[in-house]
């Protein structure tokens, strides 16, 4: 496969908008090779494959890397035409750390990319740096988009010239089996001029009707209100919504001045990733957990898929001056696009100094935790209006949580 060979840089786009009607393409032929053609494929999409949205960045997370040499400049202009990407859809490009699918910048001759996720690290090749509109037109390439002209109703508006298309760029006009979204736009970002992969002849020709597009057509300074609309339709905007599992401390006992370790599993439960998410530590002498209480310490994460993960582990520092008692550690999460608050705090139990280690369950106090302890839970079932001793994990509301901590702790206290 003559990788070299499919690219193409924006030059011949640039060119259209101030070029005069002509029989010969003007851009000379030793220099058609690598300015144009941009579209790599796999075997799988060259067969078809690309039609699923299986192609798709998975809720439109994108991790990506540069290779060896290029320039901090140049990878500053390549984070600005990720920030385009972003600002029209929910697409979220990051620095790789350790995920499996990524997108790798390079300079390989010319700009081209795949398109889509296609496994691994995929290249994607830069010529015209100085140029955002060029460089978010590969990156559109990268995150699923096809060329404009190979819609499937793009015989409804133009005829491609196949004779006038060099060897090997052919599948850049091939027609993909991919949603429309939007009514055909000659002035896209993702639409070719008529003289790109040319042998010398136009590429294309505007049927009757759409003929004041001929030498306009395809331009690289700005995604017209259609780019933005598809790309919004391919990766569309949902509501992130993470919680806190649980808060485990390693000991759960200590001295005012001893270390204490902190674990948090945090989950996302919305259809969307949720970027920036701090994890904030709090000691408190109560459950409650908020921005009053003492605060230790935080850790944050870039972003946590739908469904993922994040993890927090953090040492943290019992102040001498704690006074002896039962207190609590707490994490409470704070991120911009997050659409409940209500599950963003969880704590544990931490005992300094001879503090009592208390009978979680033991709603009466008896020493046992039994059914007198199950009756006081469905007695106060429902939102606390004040002290309820029913409430065994304090947090204002007693409910199913509640009863399986007593079932959990059932007998006699230690």
């Amino acid at each position: 496969m003559q990788m070299h060979r499919l690219m193409m840089t924006g030059l011949a786009l640039l060119m259209i908008s101030f070029m005069a009607q002509a029989a010969q393409s003007p851009v000379a032929e030793e220099d058609r090779m690598i300015m144009t053609c941009d579209v790599l494929q796999t075997a799988e999409q060259a067969r078809g494959g690309s039609t699923s949205p299986a192609w798709f960045w998975p809720d439109g997370i994108v991790p990506y890397a540069f290779d060896d040499g290029i320039s901090s400049t140049n990878q500053t202009r390549a984070r600005s035409a990720m920030n385009i990407i972003e600002s029209h859809c929910t697409t979220l490009f990051v620095p790789r750390t350790n995920e499996s699918n990524w997108i790798q910048i390079g300079e390989h001759g010319g700009n081209w990319s795949y398109v889509g996720m296609v496994g691994g690290g995929q290249q994607i090749s830069i010529y015209n740096w100085n140029f955002p509109y060029i460089i978010a037109h590969e990156l559109s390439h990268a995150v699923g988009r096809h060329h404009q002209m190979c819609r499937s109703d793009r015989n409804s508006y133009l005829t491609v010239n196949w004779n006038c298309i060099i060897d090997d760029c052919e599948n850049n006009y091939q027609m993909a089996g991919t949603v429309n979204y939007e009514p055909y736009d000659f002035m896209s970002v993702m639409h070719y001029g008529q003289w790109d992969c040319t042998t010398g002849c136009p590429t294309m020709t505007c049927l009757p009707g759409y003929t004041q597009y001929q030498n306009s057509m395809g331009q690289s300074s700005y995604f017209t209100a259609s780019d933005s609309s598809v790309l919004a339709q391919m990766y569309p905007s949902g509501s992130p919504d993470v919680t806190v599992l649980f808060v485990q401390l390693t000991p759960n006992e200590c001295d005012p001045g001893d270390d204490v370790a902190v674990f948090s599993v945090i989950k996302n439960d919305g259809d969307s990733f949720n970027r920036d998410v701090i994890a904030r530590v709090y000691l408190s002498d109560d459950a409650e957990i908020d921005t009053s209480d003492y605060y230790i310490g935080s850790q944050t994460f870039d972003y946590i898929m739908s469904g993922g993960f994040g993890y927090l582990n953090m040492n943290i520092n019992i102040n001498g001056s704690t006074s002896e008692g039962t207190w609590y550690v707490g994490v409470l999460l704070q991120s911009n696009d997050d659409v409940n608050d209500d599950n963003n705090t969880g704590s544990a139990v931490l005992l300094v100094g001879d503090a009592e280690t208390p009978c979680e369950g033991d709603a009466d106090g008896s020493g046992n935790v039994d059914v007198n302890d199950l009756l006081a839970v469905i007695g106060d079932w429902g939102p606390c209006s004040g002290a309820c001793t029913g409430d065994i994990n304090d947090n204002g509301t007693v409910d199913v949580n509640d009863l399986l901590l007593v079932i959990g702790a059932w007998g006699a206290c230690p």
